[in-house]
């Protein structure tokens, strides 16, 4: 998958829109990448995506000053000429007015103009479409601290790669590749967000993984207050891509390991958002034999006057049910207990179970 179709995913097409409608509000925006994004070259198109939609400057490599490299940019060198304070003659400039140039913390220091920009800014006193703005892109090594982790304002905003390939891009990254439905899901759950060109790649994640938080390492929900951006304990293990947030959970990368515990636990959760919904029809498939002979015997039904499969099971022979269906129950039964209790089904389980239905 290459860069460009990566961002056409929704995922990481709504990160670009987001971060270019905040330079469209006038607010200048830091995008923040974990290292094996800049490494791959995804960090750099990301923000070209974004200073092309929205109309910014990219401020080239060299020995001048950044401010000056900034000036240049913006093709107005020949009228530059800064004084002792160059980031405050940047942020005043009348020539700037409603302009935008993107700049990157792994090509310059971009420290001092990031901790200021926002004072500068509102000092400058200018109407959100006339500032001039800032496209940063910045690594979690090049700025630490305070500046990342800023409270949304009027002037400034922080974007982080975290959580931007969900279970949605996935599902039409590998839509098409397999049609066996099962197989799908359980590749999804597999795949999560390690999409080729979206993930640092050739990770030995099973290796890894006791190095991990216990929250990654369990695919705990993440809480809503870390959805925006990865909190500081697991900053590190997401800077190295090793752990990411998708479909609101932690995830670390796949484990090398397919007959491992994680492993499991991810064909189990595939198996439960496919085949719940599918063992209701074979349950109501079933009552359909068993409900009249149940009535006619007097066999009262289960719990809240529903008839779940173990019900069903329990009263079979005794309602005369016949050979197949007492059969098919005994299959559909076992698959439910099976995930109920939080173990993926055994293959020729699902496969006789498919026999009665499609899937």
């Amino acid at each position: 998958m290459t860069a460009d179709d990566l961002l056409e995913l929704p995922g990481p097409k709504a990160f670009v829109d987001r971060a270019c409608a905040d330079l469209e509000a006038g607010r200048s925006v830091l995008l923040v990448f974990p290292r094996f994004a800049i490494a791959s070259g995804l960090a750099d198109h990301v923000l070209d995506a974004v200073a092309t939609s929205a109309g910014a400057r990219c401020v080239d490599t060299g020995e001048a000053h950044l401010a000056t490299r900034v000036a240049e940019a913006m093709d107005r060198l020949h009228e530059w000429r800064p004084g002792s304070d160059p980031w405050w003659d940047l942020a005043h400039w009348p020539a700037l007015r409603g302009q935008c140039a993107a700049v990157r913390s792994w090509e310059d220091a971009v420290g001092d103009p990031v901790t200021r920009w926002e004072a500068l800014t509102h000092e400058s006193g200018r109407e959100p479409r006339e500032r001039f703005r800032l496209l940063v892109g910045v690594g979690l090594d090049d700025l630490e601290g305070s500046p990342l982790d800023r409270t949304p304002s009027l002037h400034v905003s922080v974007r982080w790669w975290w959580g931007v390939v969900d279970r949605l891009d996935t599902e039409l990254y590998l839509s098409g590749r397999d049609p066996d439905p099962l197989a799908h899901a359980e590749a999804v759950e597999v795949t999560a967000w390690a999409l080729e060109g979206s993930c640092g790649g050739g990770t030995d994640g099973h290796a890894l993984a006791t190095g991990l938080p216990r929250a990654v390492r369990e695919h705990d929900r993440t809480p809503r207050t870390h959805r925006q951006a990865p909190p500081p304990e697991i900053r590190p293990h997401w800077d190295l891509g090793l752990v990411e947030l998708w479909d609101g959970r932690y995830r670390p990368v796949a484990a090398a390991d397919p007959e491992g515990e994680e492993r499991r636990v991810l064909r189990w959760r595939a198996q439960v958002r496919l085949l719940f919904p599918y063992l209701e029809e074979h349950r109501v498939r079933i009552l359909r034999e068993f409900l009249p002979k149940a009535l006619t015997v007097g066999v009262a039904p289960g719990f809240g006057d529903v008839w779940e499969l173990g019900d069903m099971f329990g009263q079979g022979r005794r309602v005369g049910l016949s050979l197949a269906t007492y059969d098919h129950l005994k299959v559909a039964r076992d698959v439910r207990n099976d995930l109920a209790h939080g173990r993926p089904a055994e293959p020729r389980q699902v496969e006789l179970l498919r026999e009665k239905i499609p899937l």
